[in-house]
């Protein structure tokens, strides 16, 4: 298992700062990245990309998980989290919101439900918990079939990095095969390891 410390820097701070990109007066939203087709999240100062608050403190939104064997677990846990969240006193806010959404994400079984939502700050979490818009939802029904990863062929590090995989890894060459016969069933013509090569 990853520790903590080799998680947080693994991952990209910019990969988890909320970006507003204003389109025809509208706002896209929270991205994974700077967006707008900068590769690896570069993004020009002159952008017109929002990537922190009026006083110039960077946005740093994180994606919070819980699980429960059930509806009711599943919100009761919602509401355990928010009384919580609301007796606490913490001096780094930063890095105990790191550290629940780690630990919430990374550290806890998986179960059939699920209850998923953002926040940047511990008044933010309690306010959307308050609102009554985190509903727990049930995972697929699959038969345990999971995604692992695309290639969306937009920033990869390197040109037709997947196709190594092919050759090196039979296990992801049989999943590549399971996915083409998937898509098939949903009417694809093409075959997926024809586009990986």
């Amino acid at each position: 298992m990853e520790s903590l410390d080799s998680f947080l820097a693994s991952t990209s701070e910019s990969a988890s700062v909320r970006v507003t990109a204003p389109t025809n007066g509208n706002v896209n939203g929270v991205r994974n990245a700077l967006a707008n087709g900068h590769t690896n999240g570069h993004a020009r100062k002159d952008s017109g990309i929002n990537i922190a608050d009026d006083d110039g403190t960077p946005i740093r939104s994180r994606l919070f998980l819980l699980s429960g064997k059930d509806e009711r677990a599943t919100q009761a846990m919602a509401d355990n989290l928010k009384n919580h969240l609301l007796t606490l006193n913490v001096d780094d806010e930063e890095a105990f919101l790191d550290n629940l959404a780690y630990t919430l994400g990374h550290r806890r079984s998986q179960f059939p439900w699920v209850s998923s939502f953002t926040g940047s700050s511990i008044a933010g979490l309690v306010k959307t918990l308050e609102s009554g818009k985190v509903k727990p939802v049930k995972r697929g029904t699959s038969t345990g079939l999971r995604l692992g990863f695309v290639y969306t062929g937009q920033g990869a590090q390197w040109w037709a990095m997947g196709r190594e995989l092919i050759d090196v890894y039979p296990v992801f060459k049989t999943a590549l095969l399971d996915c083409d016969t998937e898509l098939k069933k949903l009417g694809a013509d093409w075959n997926v390891i024809g586009k990986v090569s």
